[in-house]
């Protein structure tokens, strides 16, 4: 029987670590999986490639929230032994990290942008070991009786790469925005860090994210002190602050 904790656990994921420390157990954490990939059987491999791949359980919390606060602390060069920072298990806390440096504590939203249903284009992947990433799905069935995908192989413009990315940060920007909910009572000092998958997109489309994610009101929101959008390819790291 498959075991999460023989993996990662909770008090693992939430320990706190300087950020040099946070940022060498992250790495170390992704290639130590990759490394038990080769070593187990075929079964408990399959399972925990598959729960990798559909953000399942704790592996969900690494990479929504572990993984993108190791890039932006690479980003803002905070990967030193003099910060200190750790993930949250505290869910009556409104926000899901803290990085403390020079005796100042950084209260860290963390957000993952992505497309509806992204968890059945996975799930065609580990059926198929293949799958078109941006190509569009047509979804038929219900989940009771069964999900039928088909996921076009068309080539894909930049042009819609670009406005399909500057959508999906505008969903995630109004959902964390507009109409709070009682459990999203940011404080005024809380910082936004909105995570995206860059590895879609070509390098000469990078520069070209700014204005889209400004027109979306990345800077001008007034719930958060910032607004970052980081790529969890580690091309694409931009701030937006009040």
């Amino acid at each position: 029987m498959f075991k999460e904790s023989n993996y990662l656990t909770s008090k693992e994921l939430s320990a706190e670590r300087t950020g040099e420390e946070f940022c060498e157990w992250v790495s170390h954490k992704t290639l130590e999986w990759r490394a038990d990939s080769d070593a187990l059987p075929r079964e408990e491999d399959d399972e925990l490639s598959r729960r990798i791949l559909l953000r399942i359980g704790i592996f969900g919390r690494f990479y929504q929230e572990a993984f993108p606060l190791y890039r932006y602390l690479v980003f803002k060069g905070l990967n030193r032994a003099d910060v200190r920072c750790r993930i949250l298990n505290d869910s009556s806390q409104h926000y899901d990290a803290i990085v403390i440096e020079k005796g100042i504590a950084q209260k860290i939203e963390i957000s993952q942008a992505i497309e509806d249903r992204d968890d059945l284009r996975m799930q065609q992947f580990i059926e198929k070991r293949s799958v078109p990433l941006l190509g569009k799905m047509a979804i038929s069935g219900t989940k009771r009786t069964g999900h039928q995908v088909e996921i076009s192989d068309d080539l894909v413009p930049s042009t819609k790469v670009l406005g399909d990315i500057q959508e999906i940060v505008r969903r995630r920007l109004q959902r964390k925005t507009n109409q709070l909910t009682k459990n999203q009572k940011y404080e005024k000092e809380t910082d936004l860090l909105i995570s995206i998958d860059d590895s879609v997109l070509d390098e000469n489309d990078i520069p070209k994210l700014d204005k889209p994610f400004r027109d979306i009101g990345c800077s001008e929101q007034v719930v958060f002190r910032s607004v970052s959008i980081v790529g969890t390819s580690g091309n694409i790291f931009i701030e937006y602050t009040k």
